[in-house]
């Protein structure tokens, strides 16, 4: 925790951007002798706490001014921070599937196997990583993840009930304990009667399953890997949370 003459904590967050985490960091009135930085990554934000040790005299000060701050910032913003330190979400989701032993598929639509690709990407992967359907197609939707028919020509290939039916089924296809479905309108432009940048996400965990609706137009490139991010984040908290319980 200790770097030159600061003692630092570091936070990583996702589904916040820097100015809005920046904005309500600030209305929290910590501790003057505080330093607050941030870094922008890839669909996610690093916040940086760092004090002074030339600011206070007593040690046991410093660590507690800024422990008390970290306490505060890990109970605003839990719903969004995902750890500590200089571990990525990729790397924390692959240790967490291969200790918990759980399995994973995926239904993509616009994401184009983006997650499965990053699924795969560490080594080991095969220990949790069953296989994936790119069912970019309405009629591959509805041949290779059997999705109704009738909620396709009523609720469209991009809708909560379409993406929930993909997560569902894909499930049952591979036998996996855990899954993830993403369909939506990529941009630029939009598609199936939605705007560019709506995005919907379903999780298959222990039967049931959560559905996300992501409204946000970063860009094709970035849409597709900002839906990836929630995927990963959504599911190490479902993970973590059945854990406590």
């Amino acid at each position: 925790m200790t770097k030159n003459k600061y003692i630092i904590k570091e936070f990583n967050f996702i589904g916040i951007g820097e100015s809005k985490l920046a904005a309500e960091v600030e209305n929290l009135d910590l501790n003057s002798a505080l330093k607050i930085s941030y870094q922008a990554g890839k669909a996610e934000v690093k916040l940086r706490l760092k004090i002074d040790q030339k600011r206070q005299k007593a040690d046991l000060e410093k660590i507690q001014t800024i422990n008390k701050a970290a306490s505060i910032i890990k109970e605003k913003f839990k719903d969004f921070i995902y750890g500590e330190g200089q571990q990525g979400i990729l790397d924390k989701f692959h240790n967490l599937l291969i200790s918990e032993n759980l399995s994973i598929s995926t239904a993509e639509s616009f994401t184009g196997g983006l997650i499965a690709e990053r699924l795969t990407k560490k080594a080991g992967s095969s220990q949790y990583f069953l296989g994936s359907v790119v069912a970019y197609n309405k009629k591959i939707k509805k041949k290779l993840l059997n999705v109704d028919q009738d909620i396709l020509e009523k609720y469209g290939v991009v809708s909560k009930e379409c993406v929930n039916e993909m997560v569902k089924n894909v499930a049952t296809i591979f036998s996996s304990d855990i899954a993830a479905a993403t369909t939506g309108a990529a941009g630029p432009t939009g598609h199936n009667g939605r705007s560019a940048g709506t995005m919907f996400i379903a999780l298959f965990f222990r039967g049931k399953i959560k559905t996300f609706k992501i409204q946000k137009n970063y860009g094709r490139e970035m849409n597709r890997f900002y839906t990836s991010q929630i995927v990963l984040f959504e599911l190490y908290k479902l993970i973590k949370e059945s854990e406590e319980k």
